[in-house]
């Protein structure tokens, strides 16, 4: 008797480019197969690795800044971050890869994060935008703590400010605190609900506004900055984003280039990647290891 064995069912398709199918008789072992790799076809056109990983990424993403890459696509395009081709994304770290990579940067810590304008992600499409959620390396632990609660649905640590210096915007006051900034202004409150809750009535300040309407589940909230177009945008990222290889060490194979790829650089795939090589590694592990 013969059985069907599916080992491996990948997405995105450029990157495994055929579902690997055995037939295998009932006590043997499959017969041995080859997993083909991201860099199969890249690596056949460019001799040089930061152009491999450039290639392959932008056969998943499709954007590149100066990068010529003209090989025909035959798949649908990934649900890839927007990058960008200016100095400020080094800022940001939202560089296209052939920006950054071709230009042998190296990566740092960006001061900036990636936030949504809503306490209510769930019931509502917020904006999101880059805001400073980090502190000073001299501020006191608990001020840090404070900027960096994402869990807190108080009015004060998720209403985004502006330094009325500067302009830069803080995911919350906590964060212009410590970043020796004590001159800022809130964001509006913008309250949308079916049928308006009487406590509304009482409501003197964007505050009492926000706690009423955060207990009725009719509303929603948004908080809109004074100048939209003065912000930089991007797009919905989980709150912890996998940026390394074998995570749950289930590995199906083990290619040194693509752990290379993976820790070059930053470009979010499906809100939740690094880049598409920390992705593409995950998708090989989960089709063998659902």
């Amino acid at each position: 008797m013969t059985e069907s064995l599916l080992v491996a069912a990948i997405t995105p398709p450029h990157l495994i480019h055929e579902t690997v199918t055995s037939m295998v008789n009932i006590g043997h072992p499959p017969e041995p197969f080859q997993l083909p790799t991201p860099f199969d076809r890249s690596a056949n056109i460019f001799p040089e690795f930061p152009s491999q990983i450039v290639a392959t990424e932008s056969e998943y993403c499709g954007k590149t800044c100066e990068f010529d890459y003209q090989h025909t696509r035959f798949f649908e395009r990934g649900n890839c971050e927007i990058c960008r081709c200016d100095e400020e994304c080094f800022l940001y770290d939202d560089c296209c890869p052939d920006y950054f990579i071709l230009r042998n940067q190296t990566s740092v810590a960006a001061p900036y994060s990636c936030e949504n304008t809503s306490p209510d992600i769930e019931k509502t499409d917020s904006s999101w935008y880059y805001m400073i959620r980090s502190c000073t390396v001299t501020s006191s632990p608990g001020l840090v703590q404070e900027c960096l609660d994402r869990h807190s649905k108080d009015w004060e640590h998720q209403v985004p400010v502006e330094d009325a210096k500067t302009g830069h915007f803080y995911r919350n006051k906590f964060c212009a605190l410590c970043n020796n900034v004590i001159v800022f202004n809130n964001w509006e409150t913008q309250l949308i609900c079916k049928s308006y809750p009487s406590s509304l009535k009482e409501a003197r300040s964007s505050e009492e506004i926000y706690n009423s309407a955060l207990e009725d589940s009719s509303c929603y909230i948004k908080f809109l900055p004074s100048d939209p177009t003065s912000l930089r945008k991007c797009t919905y990222r989980e709150e912890s984003v996998i940026s390394s290889c074998n995570v749950t060490g289930k590995w199906v194979f083990y290619d040194q280039r693509v752990v290379e790829a993976c820790e070059r650089f930053s470009h979010i795939v499906h809100g939740k990647y690094r880049n598409v090589f920390c992705y593409v590694q995950q998708q090989l592990r989960l089709a063998v290891h659902p």
